[in-house]
């Protein structure tokens, strides 16, 4: 063995162990694909000193020329795999260049290995002129042709080296890394070994075979290159964790005290939801009738939850009132259900309004003569007028649906607006109906709306229910199967189906309700029960006999006898619309103008359609001189 030999052979064991390190390291990091294509360069360049080797050591020339065709194939594989690590390496996008070159140096291995033909080199005078090298190749030896293969695998190793030193120069110019400096280097240092090994190998030239030992050197500076690509990445990720920690640890103090000032003002606002269900409180109560006819009971549950010192409370927009009042000395249950525009404390702040507004009205009723001098439907329509002119003073921004009423104690008569509230329901006799089939009045607090304020009645029997709930009570989220989209019930009678269910019990008809869907608002129901406990039969049936000679007093002009049978008649029997009109006549006969104004106000808000009753208030306030409440009666449709 050649002594040069040894030193060869070590590289090559370095070099081998070199690509197996940057193999594995690209199997760890299937990304970059400098490993890969660096660690191929590196096998090539093993394969390359092993023919070396082969080449100092062959016991004959026909050894030693399979040995140099082994030699240019390392040197073809080098060139390519090399190529292609610098353009992985320098993150180069334009490729065409390399793939024509891979394409040379490709074609150029495959002339050597598998072409069935004459090769010509020029190596010793002395050889045969035909040698067969394994199974493959014929050689033939001519001692004028230079050999044409090796020498385009030189012009093309030259090319791609100038190539790549091009685009290294670009790589510096963009990054400037150091590292570009040690590449560039190489790629002189195996350019300068690469030509000189090819003369010695054609036999223009005779020098030491330097390209084993000049590749070494690469793969050393490029290891180095790499190694400290990979050092600085590693103090890159270092750095970057360190500020990471850094940038954690004030993430983590900022999100603390983020934290703690949400908790501060989530106390606070707590605090006011807890002061503002303070002040509902005392407003939304049921006061009991003196009357043990009337039943009242109301339930409200708030869609907002909120936990306040370690207690569970809610709040909302939901209110339900009830008082007693006394109109023209009879006895009257009023009652509101109320539900305001937005939720938690926008919601809560509206029914505090309505509250306070309501109590109030209640209040100067009771303080002065003049509030209890009126008939129900007087009482109403003021009282809706007042709540309107609060409302709005909002400009919008709180307005209010509600149904409003009253209930006479003695005959269960039942006078109420509903302000675009849903509809009240009545639960007679295990069967659940709507009182009504249109609104009263549009929204508390809308502006630009003039509507006419209807007073609907109603005559309520023994055990008769009355059930006024707010919208939460249809607005449920319908559990739908799996493959439907959950939607919001928007049919009405589901809620008559509920209390059929329930009997008329609140509870249960708020625990039906919650199996049927989720309940997405505030849900609050008012209940008035009439006579439940059978204390006194009541008769609603009318007196037809006195109102048959009222009618004949009236055509015999004895006007006062007839207001003497109707009058009576009208407190039993206040639905008979027919007997209030007939009185309303006699007093204007009897002189008695005020008094035939209020009952003709009392029939006007009950049906404001009937043109009788209209004509009739028309010519009375014509008659005693209000001309311009005549001509505003008159434009009304």
């Amino acid at each position: 063995m050649a002594a040069h030999s040894i030193p060869v052979i070590i590289a090559a064991g370095i070099t081998i162990y070199v690509g197996i390190y940057y193999l594995f390291m690209f199997i760890k990091v299937r990304k970059d694909r400098a490993n890969l294509t660096f660690s191929l360069a590196c096998f090539s360049a093993a394969f390359y000193d092993i023919t070396c080797v082969g080449l100092y050591n062959a016991p004959s020339p026909a050894e030693g020329m399979r040995w140099q065709v082994g030699n240019f194939t390392g040197i073809g594989l080098m060139s390519i795999f090399f190529i292609w690590f610098v353009i992985d390496y320098t993150r180069h996008t334009g490729r065409k260049f390399a793939w024509i070159l891979t394409v040379f140096f490709s074609l150029c291995i495959v002339l050597i290995l598998f072409i069935d033909g004459e090769l010509t080199f020029s190596i010793d005078h002395a050889l045969p002129k035909h040698i067969k090298i394994g199974e493959f190749i014929n050689i033939t030896y001519n001692e004028v042709d230079p050999g044409i293969i090796p020498t385009v695998e030189l012009l093309s190793t030259i090319l791609g080296f100038v190539y790549l030193l091009v685009l290294n120069i670009k790589h510096y110019r963009i990054y400037k890394t150091k590292e570009t400096y040690a590449i560039i280097g190489s790629i002189f240092l195996f350019f300068f070994a690469a030509v000189l090994d090819t003369f010695t190998a054609l036999g223009a030239a005779s020098f030491l075979y330097m390209t084993e030992y000049a590749f070494f050197c690469i793969i050393l500076t490029m290891s180095y290159a790499m190694l400290n690509r990979f050092v600085g990445l590693h103090i890159e990720v270092e750095e970057l964790n360190r500020s990471l920690e850094y940038k954690v640890e004030d993430r983590t103090r900022e999100l603390q005290q983020t934290l703690s000032t949400v908790k501060l003002l989530k106390e606070q606002q707590d605090g006011d939801y807890f002061l503002t269900t303070l002040l509902v409180r005392p407003l939304a109560t049921l006061t009991p009738p003196v009357s043990e006819k009337i039943q009242l009971a109301a339930l409200i549950q708030q869609k907002k939850k909120f936990e306040y010192r370690n207690r569970n409370y809610e709040i909302g927009g939901d209110i339900c009132i009830t008082d007693t009042i006394q109109l023209k000395g009879r006895n009257y249950t009023v009652f509101v259900n109320g539900d305001a525009m937005g939720k938690s404390i926008q919601g809560a702040g509206g029914a505090i309004v309505l509250g306070v507004v309501f109590k109030s009205l209640v209040s100067r009723t009771k303080m002065y003569p003049a509030g209890r001098n009126l008939f129900p439907e007087r009482w109403l329509k003021i009282a809706l007028i007042e709540l309107q002119n609060i409302f709005i003073t909002f400009d919008g921004q709180m307005l209010i649906s509600l149904v409003m009423g009253l209930i006479d104690h003695e005959n269960g008569m039942l006078y109420f607006i509903n302000a675009e509230h849903p509809w009240t329901v009545l639960y007679r006799d295990g069967k659940a109906a709507f009182l009504e089939n249109s609104l009263s009045f549009h929204k508390i607090g809308l502006a630009g709306l003039q509507g006419k304020i209807r007073v609907q009645t109603f005559r309520m029997h023994t055990n008769d229910v009355i059930l006024i709930g707010s919208d939460g009570r249809d607005d449920i989220l319908i559990r739908a199967d799996k493959d439907q989209k959950p939607l919001i019930n928007e049919n009405e009678n589901v809620f008559l189906e509920t209390i059929e269910e329930a009997s008329g019990n609140l509870e249960k008809i708020l625990e039906i309700t919650t199996i049927k869907g989720e309940i997405t608002d505030d849900f609050s129901i008012l209940r008035l029960g009439y006579n439940e406990l059978d204390v006194i039969s009541d008769s609603p049936e009318g007196d037809d006999a006195a109102l048959a000679a009222a009618e004949e007093f009236i055509k015999a002009e004895k006007f006062q006898q007839a207001l003497d049978l109707l009058l009576p008649h009208c407190d039993a029997h206040p639905e008979d619309s027919r007997s209030i009109f007939l009185a309303g006549q006699c007093l204007e006969k009897n002189g008695d103008s005020s008094g035939a104004k209020d009952f003709g106000e009392r029939l006007r808000l009950r049906d404001p359609g009937n043109r009788e009753w209209k004509d009739f208030l028309i010519n009375l306030y014509t008659k005693t001189g209000n001309t311009s409440r005549a001509r505003k009666l008159s434009s009304q449709e």
